[in-house]
């Protein structure tokens, strides 16, 4: 079955179990929809007993999971779903796992490299690229990301403004 994460576990919350959840979905509002989750790289199912969304936060509580103590074993741990499942995306959204080892190449065709990673810090999406010249970060900002193409694994870029938001001794 092809997971997707959905969330990273922060924290406990309180003393009954529920824990803190820092959504990867573009709405936190749907993870009140969720019956179901999984742990990434797990194939357990574990049932959602309740959620809120509070300031852009999910609060889970999960079944067999009662109290701190039990709750602080899942701190970092990523919450999945069955891709099957997933929110629908938006004309120029996508999922991370879609993203990741994605060919970079810039408007002209020129391969630069592949998508290592995309992190998101609180400010943005953070692109990690390992390129011929090195591991190169940058934001996902619509100057610099000209396109996407999921169905290709391409993600085409402005050279110019590109090498400008890269470190200049990384690219």
């Amino acid at each position: 079955m092809d997971k997707l994460v959905i969330g990273h576990i922060v924290k406990p919350q309180g003393t009954k179990g529920e824990v803190k959840v820092r959504p990867l979905v573009s709405d936190p509002e749907w993870f009140n929809t969720l019956k179901y989750i999984y742990f990434e790289g797990e194939d357990k199912r574990i049932k959602v007993l309740s959620v809120s969304v509070r300031f852009g936060w999910a609060y889970i509580m999960l079944e067999g999971i009662s109290d701190m103590t039990a709750a602080e074993t899942l701190r970092n741990k990523h919450i999945c779903v069955p891709k099957s499942e997933a929110p629908e995306v938006d004309e120029g959204e996508y999922f991370i796992e879609d993203l990741v080892d994605m060919k970079l190449v810039t408007e002209s065709g020129q391969f630069l490299g592949r998508i290592k990673e995309v992190n998101n810090y609180g400010a943005g999406d953070v692109v990690t690229a390992h390129t011929v010249l090195g591991e190169v970060d940058f934001l996902f900002l619509d100057d610099i990301v000209l396109d996407v193409c999921v169905a290709t694994e391409t993600m085409t870029v402005n050279e110019k403004k590109f090498r400008e938001a890269a470190s200049p001794d990384e690219v």
